[in-house]
């Protein structure tokens, strides 16, 4: 561990957009000269870059802080502490905006330097791919959040000195083709499992379903359906069945990790490291108060809670739904009691059966994810977050189908699975759930998007970037947020085109020169 700290040291300190009078040269510190020069400097490398990546309270927050607290607020599915992005007021000295960004480069410059240096050391042919694939894959992962938030960005793919850190804007389109290349070709060397020593580790499937996801959100449907049915054929990913019918929940749980489910995740070490170093502090932001400490800070909204259907499969306002208003919870989509906790509710386990009663601000909160055993108290975490799992995937698969009009059975089937699942049973008990009979494409389409909205509901940027790309954020994130029994919470603002990117961070265009990387139009 202390050399995989070293040598994130060390490339840190040479991180592009450093000042001019950095010294490259720290004293008392291995250098790039002497660094690769062996097989186990090669993995020390890569870890540094998992490591990095996955962020924890005293290197960075890292992208999964973005992915597990901050992108669900910016959408309609949460009320938070994200005000600046839905108020109409995000400006270029954000320091989200300023975070995301400052993370995605100085990941992408230390997995260029890897990529750079791999055929450096005496080394097992096989794990040298495989270490060089990891690093595009975090190449790529980087510039996926970057491309999609930002727009037009640099595009970097070799370690910059100090002299060629100045780069203009490369367009979009070409980042994602980028990105789409850089994939394909870590898919290729990426194994499709790993043995129990090197469990987390970037596998084909992670590589193969993020080409499927940005495929599917730049509309190119056809190939997002290829792309996601390769990660189908692999054989060896299953939607999660905890034996009890609440899969959809305890998918979550630290319990349950590693399951056949996970595509990708963030790791955190059992312990947390000595000092939290490989934790954080998520549950606490996630848990309501009163519970085990939580702060709350995920409070679901109205709009969410509305989503779920009633459990015949109709939407609640539906003239022929079961909804009874005067009894909200009854007779719907079980998934939406093990997604948000509300009033009356009891919590049990760790919690000591905590009952809820502190419902400020929208009235619900976060359930999903919360962990059963959580001891309370302020102080880091180590469970996993997952940031892809195999029902993404089918849904993925599902929704490209749908708008390449290529419907089939096939659709259908990956729908059910996933809604079957939610109703705590499997595809061919359609007694049970509601299941999809539909080939008409309107009516799928509306299905899918609702689907991918409650299962995929608290888990990273899914709602955020669902409703930018079908262009309905100008509709779901302007006016009030409402929560429980008509509770208007705040006014929200959603000014298209500008609201569909963020801006480029002020200190970013001050160090590199408007000319070069001017600021997104409107702000």
């Amino acid at each position: 561990m202390k050399k995989i700290i070293v040598f994130i040291t060390v490339l840190t300190t040479m991180f592009w957009s450093c000042s001019d009078d950095l010294d490259f040269e720290p004293r008392n510190e291995l250098t790039l000269e002497t660094f690769f020069a062996s097989e186990g400097d090669a993995l020390a490398a890569i870890n540094g870059v998992y490591l990095y990546f996955n962020g924890n309270h005293t290197i960075n927050k890292g992208v999964h802080w973005y992915f597990a607290r901050r992108a669900g607020q910016m959408s309609d599915d949460a009320n938070g502490d994200a005000a600046s992005f839905t108020n109409g007021n995000l400006g270029a000295g954000d320091n989200i905006v300023e975070g995301i960004w400052t993370d995605a480069y100085r990941t992408i410059r230390l997995s260029n330097i890897v990529i750079e240096n791999i055929d450096r050391p005496d080394m097992d042919e096989t794990l040298r791919d495989r270490i060089r694939a990891e690093a595009t894959f975090f190449r790529a992962f980087s510039y996926y959040l970057l491309a999609f938030n930002y727009g037009d960005v640099p595009y970097i793919d070799k370690a910059l000195t100090i002299d060629e850190v100045k780069v203009g804007k490369t367009p979009k389109a070409t980042v994602i083709a980028n990105i789409l290349a850089d994939l394909e070709a870590a898919a290729t060397d990426l194994p499709i499992s790993y043995g129990a020593s090197d469990t987390g580790r970037i596998t084909k499937g992670a590589a193969l379903g993020l080409k499927a996801k940005v495929l599917l959100y730049n509309e190119n449907y056809t190939e997002a359906a290829t792309e996601a049915k390769r990660v189908i054929d692999l054989g060896v990913y299953n939607l999660f069945d905890d034996g009890v019918g609440t899969g959809y929940q305890t998918v979550h749980h630290q319990a349950n990790e590693n399951n056949e489910e996970v595509i990708f995740d963030f790791q955190f070490a059992i312990d947390g490291g000595a000092n939290g170093e490989n934790g954080h502090f998520n549950q606490v932001w996630i848990n309501p108060p009163g519970v085990s400490g939580g702060w709350g800070s995920y409070k679901a909204t109205q709009a969410l809670v509305d989503e779920f259907e009633d459990n015949t499969g109709l939407p609640i306002t539906d003239v022929a739904s079961v909804y009874d208003p005067l009894n909200p919870f009854d007779n719907r989509d079980p998934r939406l009691d093990l997604a948000i906790a509300r009033e009356g509710e009891v919590f049990t386990g760790a919690a000591g059966g905590t009952v809820v009663t502190n419902m400020d601000n929208t009235g619900y909160y976060q359930e999903k994810r919360i962990q059963p055993d959580f001891n309370g108290g302020f102080g880091v975490r180590p469970f996993n977050i997952i940031y892809m799992r195999y029902a993404e995937i089918l849904l993925t698969y599902a929704e490209a189908k749908i708008e390449s009009g290529s419907i089939d059975q096939t659709v259908l089937d990956a729908i059910n699975d996933v809604r079957a699942r939610g109703y705590g049973t499997v595809r061919s008990d359609v007694a049970n759930y509601p299941e999809v009979t539909t080939n008409s494409q309107s009516e799928l389409r509306a299905i899918v998007r609702r689907e991918r909205r409650v299962e995929l509901c608290f888990e990273g940027d899914m709602r955020l970037m669902d409703i930018r790309r079908w262009e309905i954020a100008p509709t779901v994130l302007n006016g009030p947020v409402m929560g429980v029994n008509g509770r208007t919470l705040e006014t929200r603002v959603f000014e298209a085109p500008k609201h569909y990117v963020w801006p480029i961070p002020q200190k970013e265009i001050d160090r590199v020169g408007a000319d070069l990387l001017p600021q997104n139009t409107g702000y």
